[in-house]
């Protein structure tokens, strides 16, 4: 692919992500051609391309600047699906067992002890195979197991 492809590629990439705004003033050609280490007839001819998409809209000696033209539309925002719902549970709910028997200060403790003791083997994998144990041919399960 040509340089110049490649520089309009990304100046169209730019403006459509918003990083280069409608009525956006680009460099000259010849201070841009500097910065990038290419000829000024190669960012001419980026510029010449999306000019030609009408990405780009040149003023004559106010330069180059991303087309006004351009006007991106936006998908409207989604409401959020629980917006207006209440976060408590209705009595008596199908599937939801009873929360205010949960004895959630004995869980938070068990999981905070058992958290304070982990050691850095408690986070690796495993063996790929399973557990020993419970592998067929084992001799330490009990018979009806295997």
């Amino acid at each position: 692919m040509p340089r110049y492809q490649h520089i309009a590629r990304q100046l169209k990439t730019a403006i459509e992500q918003g990083e280069l705004a409608p009525g956006t003033r680009l460099p000259s050609s010849r201070t841009w051609a500097q910065e990038l280490g290419v000829s000024r007839a190669t960012v001419e001819n980026a510029y010449g391309e999306l000019v030609a998409q009408g990405w780009l809209e040149r003023r004559g000696q106010a330069g180059t600047f991303v087309s006004n033209a351009l006007r991106f539309e936006t998908a409207p925002p989604i409401p959020a699906v629980f917006a207006g719902e209440s976060p408590e549970p209705k009595p008596f709910q199908m599937g939801l067992p009873a929360l205010d028997l949960f004895p959630r200060e004995k869980w938070a403790a068990s999981n905070g002890r058992r958290l304070r003791t982990q050691t850095r083997f408690d986070l690796a994998l495993g063996d790929v195979c399973g557990e020993a144990i419970l592998r067929p041919g084992d001799s330490r399960l009990p018979a009806g197991f295997a």
